[in-house]
């Protein structure tokens, strides 16, 4: 906001996937894992064989909560958002990279990896990064 940048903040994965179906944005800083209740994380690639399996697309109770931020992937995938994204977690493994590199050859505008806990000037880098191809002169 500091940068004239409008900040729109959702507290959960399901008032983030409401508010992407209602709201178009200039980007979107997102974290991959958003647990609820206990706090657990899921494997990211198993979330991600999942999500994106040829057979049910059904997860186990309570697993949705773990693996919100890459259903919103999924979800702007279907829905083709082209909203770039930023990845900003706590969790940037060399494993969870190779799963967001599949997620970006599925239609996600995949701009930046930032690993928590990131610097306010990084992620202002990232943002205006995402945002500039936008507002450049054409």
């Amino acid at each position: 906001e500091m940068r004239s940048h409008e900040v729109v903040l959702v507290t959960n994965g399901r008032d983030a996937i409401r508010t992407l179906e209602l709201q178009t944005f200039n980007a979107i800083l997102l974290d991959i894992y958003m647990p609820k209740g206990e706090g657990q994380d899921i494997n990211l690639d198993n979330a991600y064989k999942q999500l994106y399996s040829n057979g049910s697309e059904e997860l186990p109770d309570g697993a949705v909560e773990k693996v919100m931020g890459l259903l919103i992937l999924k979800i702007m995938a279907e829905k083709k958002i082209k909203t770039p994204v930023i990845v900003f977690s706590a969790f940037i493994t060399s494993a969870n990279l190779n799963i967001l590199a599949k997620l970006d050859k599925n239609g996600i505008d995949m701009r930046a990896t930032l690993k928590k806990p990131a610097s306010y000037c990084d992620i202002i880098e990232a943002i205006e990064s995402a945002i500039k191809p936008m507002f450049a002169p054409a």
